[in-house]
């Protein structure tokens, strides 16, 4: 296809643990994955920009809270991305591509019922989203990926504390839609069974 529980301690500490638990296994997954990007960021010398205390504090995706590694995202880093408002998938096809696209998208309707919020700007024949389903045992949501080149086409990308990792550079990024590290494959997966019934991609009317 192409395409045991914290003590009271400090923040420092609450997070060290946090951390050194998200690590397990050998993977960074959630909050631990996110500040592990921003630590490399800044050594490289980026100069990031948070979102003001006050205005994260109100900030919602789809009128739910946000996930732990999109708050430390936007804790650290306000420009990254912009997230849209809530709407379904065939709202945001019909919108951008038109009713014919949004037709074909509709046969997945039944399957993908709760909205979805676009990473605003990304892409021109394609559109990233969270989908606003089940969250994953690290509370993180799930990353889907449209794209209307020559056939419709819609792929689990996963959680979403990776694939903002992937696109940070931290880990190795998409050499085709949907794709993680291997080490990462099992998140990806789950995320699959969560909210697109075990499926990776669906092209064209045939599940993958």
């Amino acid at each position: 296809m192409a395409r045991a529980p914290l003590k009271s301690a400090g923040p420092k500490t609450v997070r060290a643990v946090k951390a050194k638990r998200a690590k397990q296994g050998g993977l960074l997954r959630g909050v631990a994955l996110v500040d592990a990007v921003m630590e490399q960021r800044r050594r490289k010398g980026e100069k990031l920009v948070g979102t003001p205390p006050a205005e994260l504090a109100k900030l919602t995706v789809g009128g739910l809270p946000l996930s732990p590694a999109l708050h430390a995202w936007l804790m650290a880093d306000a420009e990254t991305f912009t997230l849209g408002e809530p709407q379904t998938l065939v709202e945001m096809v019909q919108a951008d591509f038109g009713d014919d696209w949004a037709q074909m998208y509709g046969d997945l309707t039944p399957m993908l019922p709760e909205k979805i919020v676009l990473f605003e700007g990304w892409g021109s024949d394609s559109r990233r989203f969270l989908y606003l389903g089940k969250t994953d045992e690290h509370g993180e949501c799930t990353v889907m990926t449209i794209d209307t080149d020559d056939s419709p086409f819609l792929c689990v990308n996963g959680p979403v504390d990776v694939w903002l990792a992937q696109h940070a550079g931290f880990l190795a990024d998409e050499s085709v839609y949907g794709k993680v590290p291997k080490a990462y494959e099992s998140a990806r997966k789950e995320h699959a069974k969560l909210n697109f019934e075990g499926h990776s991609y669906w092209e064209f009317g045939d599940f993958h």
